[in-house]
């Protein structure tokens, strides 16, 4: 009997033993999580965070925009009549060629989607060149500091690019066929001056300003909205 209680007592103790171990295990490793958690991220944490951020934001707005509708059914990046045009406009509608006018502003916005798509590798390649010391400057300046900087390394090489698939887009949605008809009512009337506007000029940087709207929307929202943050390194440096 004794040998028995012996026996149990020795269980007993190294099993108590064991848990205690474990516990501390579990308290150690608690108390580095919650370390990790609030300390600083470092700043291969914040070029790495900046990235996906930038990727996520690029490519949700190339997406959005390229879509059906993604110009025309968007109040904050669709397209306008050509500013140099409004007295045209205006001159068109009162003498009833409204539809015609919303026609042709409708393949306009198209012709800004058709384009939009080809944006995401551009966006890709310059988020892929980013350095450290871009990501820290990003991280402490405003809320749109990612977009400029994307803006600014990207503008001049999305003008190139969507210069010619706007020539074809506009092509695809007889987008000139349209103004044309626009521009020889407007001129044959009496005391109007002719308007010859560059139209893939402007569908061009309007398309362009439309995608850095939505990228700056995007970040925005991973900045200041916990829910948006979809990854770990995101919570990390976004928080």
């Amino acid at each position: 009997m004794r040998l028995i209680l012996l026996i149990a007592y020795i269980f007993f103790t190294q099993s108590m033993s064991a848990q205690i171990s474990l516990d501390r295990l579990k308290n150690a490793a608690h108390k580095a999580q919650t370390l990790i958690e609030h300390s600083d991220p470092s700043e291969h944490e914040v070029e790495k965070g900046l990235k996906e951020a930038l990727i996520v934001g690029a490519t949700n707005s190339v997406m959005y925009a390229s879509k059906e509708g993604g110009f025309n059914n968007n109040l904050s990046i669709k397209i306008p009549f050509p500013e140099e045009a409004q007295k045209m406009k205006k001159t068109l509608i009162k003498v009833g060629m409204k539809s015609q006018i919303d026609r042709f502003e409708y393949v306009l916005n198209e012709a800004a989607e058709d384009a939009s798509f080809f944006a995401k590798d551009i966006f890709i390649d310059a988020v892929n060149k980013m350095t450290i010391h871009n990501a820290m400057s990003i991280l402490s300046g405003g809320d749109n500091t990612a977009t400029i900087y994307l803006r600014n390394q990207t503008s001049e090489n999305l003008y190139i690019t969507f210069k010619p698939i706007v020539k074809r887009s506009i092509e695809k949605v007889k987008l000139t066929s349209y103004w044309s008809a626009l521009v020889n009512r407007y001129n044959a009337l009496p005391l109007t001056k002719e308007i010859n506007a560059d139209l893939e000029d402007y569908v061009v940087n309007k398309a362009i300003d439309g995608l850095f709207i939505l990228i700056m929307q995007e970040e925005n929202n991973i900045r200041n909205n916990p829910k948006a943050r979809v990854s770990e390194i995101l919570q990390r440096v976004f928080r």
